[in-house]
């Protein structure tokens, strides 16, 4: 009686498994593992099934797409090729900007930022303030008493995937920017100058983030 006794317990503390753990004769599953331990007993497994899901290409407005290697792979962002900025004839001091939008068609979330701003042509000396302003409440100063502002940088805005999940970052896909400023009373058109052409170029830096709408690392 003994003898079975102490058979008996060390069949039953030879079949324990960790938690999470499952056995199917000599193979042991394990979240994304199996193991093949043909000292289990049962029949001697010497092969064993791998299930591959394959993709050719790759989609950037799937969240469910596998990541790539380069995260900025996931950049799929439209915005303008031109933007402008104006005065109406009744009031010269007061500048106003075209509405512009930039959109998020990519599966992750996007941070647009002001990289740099560069007047190639064109007396800005008038201009006591030039901004930037996005839609999403941000305001970037360009222009600061006649010159470029050397201290650039800044959000413009985030944008959220169009095909966000539940618990991805929530948000506008879509946003627009704009420029607000004054010209200062040095000039007084239309008698002195009749009207002043600026031909410059802003420079907006895209970059992906993850699902939470945190940094890769």
């Amino acid at each position: 009686m003994k003898l079975k006794n102490i058979l008996a317990t060390g069949f039953i503390c030879g079949t324990v498994l960790a938690a999470g753990a499952s056995v199917q004769a000599d193979i042991i599953t394990d979240g994304d593992n199996q193991t093949i331990d043909n000292s289990l007993g049962g029949s001697i497994d010497t092969t064993a099934d791998v299930e591959i899901d394959g993709t050719l290409g790759f989609d950037n407005t799937d969240p469910g797409a596998p990541e790539p290697g380069n995260p900025d792979k996931w950049l799929n962002v439209t915005l303008p090729l031109k933007a402008v900025f104006f005065t109406e004839p009744e009031d010269y001091t007061s500048i106003q900007g075209g509405e512009h939008t930039i959109t998020n068609n990519s599966a992750r979330p996007v941070q647009i930022s002001v990289g740099n701003y560069t007047v190639s042509s064109g007396d800005i000396s008038a201009i006591d303030e030039l901004s930037l302003v996005g839609s999403l409440g941000s305001t970037n100063l360009l222009i600061e008493n006649g010159s470029v502002n050397s201290n650039l940088s800044g959000n413009l805005m985030t944008l959220a995937s169009p095909n966000a999940r539940p618990g991805d970052l929530q948000g506008d896909s879509t946003a627009t920017f704009t420029f607000n400023g004054i010209v200062g009373d040095t000039l007084n058109f239309p008698e002195d100058k009749g009207s002043i052409s600026i031909a410059s170029t802003l420079t907006l830096n895209i970059e992906a983030l993850d699902e939470a709408g945190d940094p890769y690392p």
